[in-house]
């Protein structure tokens, strides 16, 4: 019988210990909350921004639907952890060939949206 005892003791800690983790994770998953953003782009060839921040404005992710790949995908590794700021001040202005705007002034107009 005591044997089995202690096993249920056991078993009881492990729980114990789970939900104390679970309670930790939710407490600090709530914490680092992500504000989101898609934004259709006027002018350019992409046709979506999906723009992630994080609670103190610094970019988490950045996606592009459309528009040259190769280039969005860069940019994207560039600006993240940056803070949005930084973002607009470094893109804004931007120009595509003979557009009036670009991709990445695109991006900058979108964050400027964002609280």
């Amino acid at each position: 019988m005591q044997n089995t005892g202690k096993k249920f003791v056991a078993r009881t800690n492990n729980w114990r210990i789970f939900f104390f983790c679970y309670k930790l994770f939710t407490r600090i998953f709530n914490l680092i909350q992500m504000k989101q953003m898609d934004f259709q782009p006027r002018g350019t060839c992409s046709k979506l921004i999906h723009i992630e921040l994080t609670d103190d404005d610094r970019v988490s992710d950045v996606s592009f639907v459309g528009g040259c790949p190769g280039n969005l995908k860069g940019i994207s590794a560039l600006i993240k952890g940056m803070h949005k700021d930084d973002v607009i001040s470094r893109l804004c202005g931007i120009k595509c060939g003979n557009k009036s705007t670009s991709c990445p002034d695109q991006l900058a107009c979108a964050l400027k949206q964002m609280n």
